[in-house]
């Protein structure tokens, strides 16, 4: 029996040094206005207001990622992205969810250096045991 299952794998990241390009091609200090004009307004969920934004789409972004929420403070621009994982197919034991995840931490930690941290765990039904 196949199951979808979520790949849920918040990658959260506070941005590097302004100029300097971070996780998912955005910057540190980066305002709303500047932000949309590298995604567009169409990649922009308008229901998402205050600090927050959420996108369905990164200037650079990565085959593992389908949302990005970004935290912009009113004074001090671009704070933190965040990227949410995929939904995808797997078996009952999980194998080829385990297999995306480790292969997308790998690529990350390449690109970004080690994490601060990784969760790998999984409640049955599917429902995520932390996240």
């Amino acid at each position: 029996m196949r199951k979808v299952c979520v790949l849920l794998l918040l990658l959260g990241c506070a941005v590097g040094s302004a100029g300097q390009s971070g996780p998912f091609g955005f910057e540190k200090g980066m305002t709303r206005a500047q932000i949309v004009a590298l995604v567009g307004p169409k990649a922009v969920d308008p229901r998402v207001k205050g600090d927050a934004m959420r996108l369905n789409r990164a200037p650079q972004p990565e085959e593992g990622f389908q949302e990005f929420l970004l935290v912009i403070s009113p004074t001090e621009g671009l704070l933190r992205v965040l990227g949410l994982g995929k939904l995808m197919q797997a078996s009952d034991d999980g194998k080829e969810l385990k297999d995306a995840y480790y292969g997308l931490v790998a690529d990350l930690t390449k690109r970004f250096g080690e994490p601060a941290s990784k969760t790998d765990a999984c409640e049955r039904g599917g429902a995520p045991a932390c996240i």
